[in-house]
């Protein structure tokens, strides 16, 4: 068989010391009914340092906002998602220093709902929550090459718990996990299927019921095993009373709520740090709203309080940029089954100042993206309108490296096969 790859380069290497994203190991939140100093997003560090970002108000023209905040699994863009005014509404933006760079808007799912999550599938489309799963609402795909957005989860064709699409994440292997709230509420599991079209039936996790709020599952993710810990979905819920953090065992199980965090805290978001092995966490309920780090027996610290004294609005959702460094990112993980064009995309991260790349080593190490890690430490690239068909799966090998400067050490991650299918 012969195979057809037409390509252009876009960028051989996308990164510097100028870089623009989210400090590496420092995360960024999201907002909504925003005052002074705030306009909906919050640069945060594990050092109590919390940073308004500037810029967003003019940049998007209405109310900024914010119910979700993603950053890309890849590049340097950050996703948000809209609420009240801009319900429905998903754009990205990128980070320079503590400003809005290159908003972009994208799309609208059209249902007039909240975006109450965003995610990225195994071929790194955005996927967003939002809205009644039986009605107009469900889950909701961004085509990462075209930005057209579709609906692919809910509606009459929905025979699950009927409820808010409250919330979505991803794992390792390109599953997606979502809530749907309700008495009690319930979690999902959708596969990629064999070509990576989400077109199957999703799957019942586990089901979150008192001593947790049950009726507002607010956010659920995906932490790997390490060591003798196995894989979890960990969940959080928000509300009036009964608020909880807590962990369905991966694949299925029993809910298991985790303390002390509960009570009035009222936690919105939770997200798994893989850098640091915890998490992330934002609460939004009885005054002050704080950012926490908390570990794996649901134990948490104040990172800060936001910006002024915790009285601003409610946040919504957090998300670290993390670093596996060395470990390659392929996108998508699944070629189209008429073989494309699509664009391939690659990355990894390394330290700050250490220099790095994506290799294509099937045919001998061939460096596809080199260069020096900036602030964020991500190094990136894409080949624009490849053909490739389906049916190849893992005839390339793909490798992420990271070089330190300063004692000439190499760090080789793993060998990545592509693609899936």
């Amino acid at each position: 068989m012969t195979t057809s790859v037409r390509v252009s380069i876009a960028a051989l290497a996308v990164a510097s010391s100028l870089a623009a994203q989210v400090p590496q190991g420092e995360a960024i939140m999201s907002n909504f009914t925003n005052a002074a100093p705030m306009e909906g997003l919050l640069l945060c560090n594990r050092n109590g340092t919390l940073t308004p970002v500037t810029g967003l108000l003019a940049a998007r023209g209405v109310a900024p906002d914010l119910n979700s905040i993603q950053l890309d699994p890849v590049d340097d863009r950050v996703w948000i998602g809209g609420i009240t005014a801009s319900a429905g509404r998903i754009d990205t933006l990128k980070v320079t220093g503590s400003a809005v760079t290159n908003f972009t808007v994208i799309g609208n799912t059209g249902n007039g709902g909240s975006i109450s999550g965003i995610a990225h599938d195994a071929n790194g489309n955005a996927v967003a929550s939002s809205g009644s799963i039986t009605g107009t609402g469900g889950l909701f795909r961004v085509d990462r090459k075209t930005n057209l957005v579709t609906r692919f989860v809910g509606g009459g064709s929905w025979t699950g718990q009927a409820g808010t699409c409250n919330c979505v994440c991803s794992d390792d292997f390109g599953n997606l996990y979502f809530g749907v709230t309700g008495a009690p509420a319930t979690v999902y599991m959708l596969a990629p299927g064999p070509n990576g079209d989400y077109a199957g039936v999703p799957v019942v996790v586990g089901t979150v019921a008192p001593p947790s709020s049950s009726a507002t599952i607010s956010s659920v993710e995906y932490a790997p095993a390490v060591g003798l810990r196995p894989a979890r979905i960990w969940w959080t819920t928000f509300g009036s009373a009964g608020t909880a953090v807590g962990f369905i065992p991966w694949p299925a199980g029993a809910a298991v709520a985790m303390g002390p965090i509960g009570g009035n805290s009222a936690p919105n978001w939770i997200d798994y740090d893989v850098a640091m092995d915890d998490f992330w966490l934002v609460t939004g309920g009885i005054n002050p709203d704080t950012v926490m780090n908390v570990n794996h027996l649901g134990v948490g610290v104040n990172v800060g309080l936001v910006p002024p004294g915790g009285v601003n609005g409610t946040p919504s959702a957090i998300d670290v940029n993390d670093c596996d460094p060395a470990v390659a990112k392929i996108l998508p993980q699944y070629v189209p089954v008429n073989g494309g064009p699509f664009d391939l995309e690659f990355g990894t991260c390394c330290p700050p100042g250490h220099i790095g790349g994506v290799l294509l080593s099937t045919f001998g190490n061939y460096p596809l993206v080199v260069g020096f890690a900036g602030a964020d430490g991500r190094l990136f690239g894409k080949l624009i309108n490849v053909t490739w068909p389906a049916g190849l799966p893992g005839l390339l090998t793909f490798q992420a490296v990271c070089f330190d400067p300063r004692n000439n050490t190499f760090d080789f991650g793993p060998l990545m096969t592509w693609p899936r299918n």
